[in-house]
């Protein structure tokens, strides 16, 4: 074969090869969705400036159809701060203007059904309008924050002052619609007054409609549309990213499962039943154009933030932001048992009969490919006195008696600690007190028995100061071994292997065997 055919068919493979992985992985699009994707609209991209409080002139289309692309009177300010970010990402800022962002002569191949998602907070009910999309006052898809295509209100009204995910599912004309909040259905209308069906000649109005009398007040986040009814199942993926994105829990308490772009549970919530309040986490998944770095739940006093950078304050967006996931499809959630903070009666007694936890408790879902990760605890609200000291605590059952790691915090203000939690398994995470007057020892008036030394070091229970002379735990052979009645946390020496051993309450484990051994969880 000469060098031209194998020349032609080394990229007939390369072609292959590429239509094969695009094919596996489809294009980015909201939850990996994009059959009949129209609009997609992202404060994180496509905005014409990126500076905090800027004046936005045009909101670049995300799904690539140019014409769909809005432009702006420059009224919709770009907002990266602390207090418009949600869940540490941009928002666009609304403030009673008229028809901000628009899109005009815009055309769809359906031309029937429609789904929507919006992304946003407002703090009053007040007839404002978060999208129009239509031909004049023949066909009137109206989105507003209490009706839709009808002057009839909803049954439920919408949550302020929280950020949400409102969507609804649309089969054209004045036919039905069902209304949601995070999921949740808020409305159902059978038969609409205005028609919602249009081809092209369109427009799309954001922040206000066409009459210019339903001014938005508020912030947005991100507007998709789509050119069809979709399937429960595709919405699951959109609501899944939306949720993760922004830090807004589905179905807070009962739960929801959280599905990938692939279509795999990342948080499954009949597992995770118990657990389902306050849900929240960080993950990349590239074909939707997630890189959630940094996340906290938007609930109120949900008291814990976990990022991949030791930095809370700055946006998810941020350069500085250097961490890096280690694969796609990576994702840590959370969610806890929506207990208080108070100490409860409950002792972690696997290490201290005196050691007592919080009443909440979050369970955690890592699927492998995420690095350490930074928890930050708000401790502002727990207290201590000189003699009482907290810690995390972690470990493979919600009891807290298998595989434990413990790290000691200060507390009044922000505690942080760093976590390389197991892959493809549950972790089970809280805050627990003891009060060092509690731990005795008849040899030592404080507690600590110093050996070799009359200040043992705080925070032990044993001090051994050697000098030049070694420390030697029991040596006893397989034999002997074999006759005892062994406790957990018994150290001896296998004199018949030359091993130190370790029993865990179940057998014995040989400490200097890798494939025994357990690492600690704490990266710090």
């Amino acid at each position: 074969m000469n060098k031209s055919i194998k020349s032609k068919f080394s990229v007939i493979h390369l072609l292959i090869a590429l239509a094969i992985f695009t094919q596996s992985r489809g294009q980015v699009a909201p939850g990996g969705v994009s059959t009949d994707l129209a609009l997609w609209l992202r404060a994180d991209a496509g905005v014409n400036c990126n500076t905090d409080d800027c004046d936005v002139t045009s909101w670049v289309n995300q799904e690539g159809t140019t014409s769909w692309d809005a432009s702006g009177t420059g009224a919709t300010k770009w907002k990266n701060n602390s207090t418009d970010l949600i869940n540490f990402n941009p928002s666009l800022s609304f403030t009673d203007d008229v028809q901000p962002l628009q899109a005009t002569n815009i055309s769809r191949t359906n031309g029937t059904s429609s789904t929507m998602f919006i992304t946003g907070e407002v703090s009053s009910i007040a007839d404002q309008c978060f999208i129009e999309i239509g031909r004049t006052t023949s066909s009137r898809a109206f989105f507003i924050d209490q009706r839709y295509s009808d002057n009839t209100n909803f049954s439920t009204n919408i949550t302020i002052d929280s950020p949400q995910v409102w969507s609804l599912t649309d089969i054209g004309g004045t036919g039905t619609t069902t209304v949601y909040e995070t999921t949740a259905p808020i409305m159902s209308y059978s038969n609409k007054l205005f028609n919602s069906s249009w081809t092209s000649g369109a427009t799309y109005t954001i922040g206000d409609d066409i009459t210019g009398d339903n001014r938005l007040t508020g912030l947005l986040s991100e507007v998709i549309y789509y050119d069809t009814n979709l399937s429960a199942a595709n919405r699951a993926r959109i609501d899944s990213y939306l949720a993760i994105k922004y830090g807004i829990s589905i179905n807070d308490g009962s739960g929801a499962d959280y599905v990938s772009t692939s279509g795999f549970n990342y948080w499954d919530h009949i597992s995770n039943s118990g657990y389902n309040h306050d849900v929240f986490g960080i993950g990349r998944d590239d074909n939707t154009a997630l890189n959630q770095k940094i996340s906290k739940s938007e609930n109120a006093n949900t008291f814990l933030t976990i990022a991949i950078d030791n930095d809370f304050t700055s946006p998810n967006t941020s350069t500085t932001r250097t961490s890096i996931f280690n694969n796609d499809l990576s994702y840590l959630m959370l969610g806890n048992n929506n207990g208080n903070l108070t100490v409860s009666p409950t002792a972690l007694t696997s290490i201290h009969p005196n050691f007592y936890r919080i009443n909440r408790i979050w369970k955690a879902q890592d699927t492998g490919g995420v690095p350490c990760v930074n928890f930050q605890f708000d401790t502002s609200s727990l207290s201590a006195t000189a003699t009482q000291n907290w810690y995390v605590v972690v470990a493979s059952d919600a009891n807290f008696t298998s595989n434990l790691d413990y790290k000691k915090i200060d507390i009044g203000a922000n505690a942080v600690v760093n976590l390389d939690l197991r892959d493809n398994e549950s972790s089970f995470i809280t805050l627990a007190r003891i009060n060092t007057n509690d731990i005795t020892n008849a040899s030592s008036p404080n507690g600590v028995v110093g050996i070799q030394t009359a200040n043992p070091k705080n925070y032990s229970y044993l001090d051994v100061r050697g000098g030049d002379k070694g420390f030697v735990v029991s040596r006893l052979n397989q034999t002997t071994i074999n006759g005892l009645s062994p406790v957990a946390g018994m150290l001896l020496f296998n004199t018949s292997t030359s091993t130190f051993q370790l029993y865990n309450g179940t057998n014995w484990r040989d400490l200097n065997d890798p494939s025994t051994m357990r690492l600690p969880r704490f990266c710090n």
